[in-house]
């Protein structure tokens, strides 16, 4: 059994697209605009076979660790990483990665998600059907990207993602009520993955947050083939709001904040 800290992007690729929708997140983070916030390690087993990876990204205000593959793997690289992870971080796993965070960290607030995965052959784009033009934002709409936030305390935006130009907003009588952005893309590994959507309360059921998305949409696949998101496991309304989209449910994992300590 062997741990080592991996920067070959080939490696890791090579692991990562046996099940690219469930490694979205981490596909997409190989892309070069990230690799900086970027710390892997890898897990190989017995016969030399790279059987778990796990990410450290440090590019939001919170670190985030994600975690695939081998569940013994990962609880190995857990103990042998835990000098090299933060004091306190936010924790994306899958179901059978729970128990080795827990054992290791302090998790009280895990909860289920899951990841919905579009193909490009699979989607049907449509004309945006909707009264109000959706607009990409740039970094004059900070200010009211981070006021509409507020009503999303649980987002992960950095205003520097504005910069990938895939950030689309609508405006009524001038007030940002509606935005759909991503959490990262890679045209070079072909992903998107699509988060920080968010609408006012006092604009939603209106179809704003999906004319945003499908306009988002429109645009995604016009340079990569894959787009994953995360819903909430109970947020029904916004899970078939992806599945009117094309989006199909692929597995369910656990996030939320972890600190070092006495696991529980």
């Amino acid at each position: 059994m062997t741990i080592r800290q991996i920067s070959d992007k080939t490696v890791l690729h090579q692991y990562l697209i046996r099940d690219r929708i469930a490694a979205a997140y981490q596909l997409g983070d190989l892309d070069e605009q990230y690799v900086a916030y970027c710390k892997w390690w890898g897990h190989e087993n017995e016969r030399g076979i790279l059987d778990a990876v796990t990410l450290l990204y440090t590019g939001l205000r919170t670190p985030v660790v994600l975690t695939l593959g081998d569940s013994a793997g990962t609880a190995d690289t857990l103990d042998a990483i835990h000098d090299d992870l933060p004091e306190r971080f936010f924790c994306q796993v899958h179901g059978h990665h729970v128990n080795a965070l827990k054992n290791r960290f302090r998790t009280d607030d895990l909860t289920p998600r899951i990841r919905m995965g579009l193909h490009r052959s699979d989607y049907q784009a449509r004309p945006v059907t909707i009264d109000h033009e959706c607009t990409v934002l740039s970094h004059t709409d900070t200010a009211d990207l981070m006021a509409l936030y507020q009503f999303y305390p649980d987002n992960f935006f950095e205003p520097y993602q504005l910069g990938t130009g895939y950030y689309y907003g609508l405006r009524l009588d001038g007030l940002l009520v509606s935005i759909a952005g991503i959490h990262s893309i890679s045209e070079e590994f072909d992903i998107a993955v699509v988060g920080n959507l968010v609408t006012h309360p006092e604009y939603r059921s209106q179809g704003l947050g999906r004319a945003c998305t499908a306009t988002l949409l429109n645009r995604l696949f016009d340079n990569v083939s894959l787009v994953a998101l995360n819903v909430m496991d109970d947020n029904q309304a916004a899970r078939q709001m992806c599945r009117n989209l094309g989006f199909g449910d692929h597995v369910q994992f656990y996030e939320g904040i972890a600190e070092k300590g006495q696991g529980s």
